[in-house]
């Protein structure tokens, strides 16, 4: 069970912004590892695929799956459907 993004990560100056292009909300991500996070959702089946190929550390989890949470609650990424 991975997610993917409802928008996407937006290219450029603003790859740090992610795009709702269903509720039109732009959403700016913290960090450049929670860029990496997100953008590595398309290729992991799992949020913890995508951290740990995106080189988080156990310390790091908690934090990093918090901010995945609260990008799923607000529609930033959705669960993806089965292929």
């Amino acid at each position: 069970m991975g997610a993917e993004p409802a928008g996407g990560a937006a290219p450029g100056a603003l790859r740090r912004a992610g795009y709702h292009s269903g509720t039109r909300r732009l959403s700016f991500l913290k960090s450049r590892k929670l860029v990496a996070v997100v953008r590595a959702l398309a290729e992991q089946r799992s949020g913890s695929a995508a951290c740990l190929a995106a080189g988080v550390s156990d310390a790091e989890l908690p934090a990093y799956a918090s901010a995945l949470d609260t990008l799923a609650q607000t529609g930033m990424i959705t669960e993806r459907s089965a292929p």
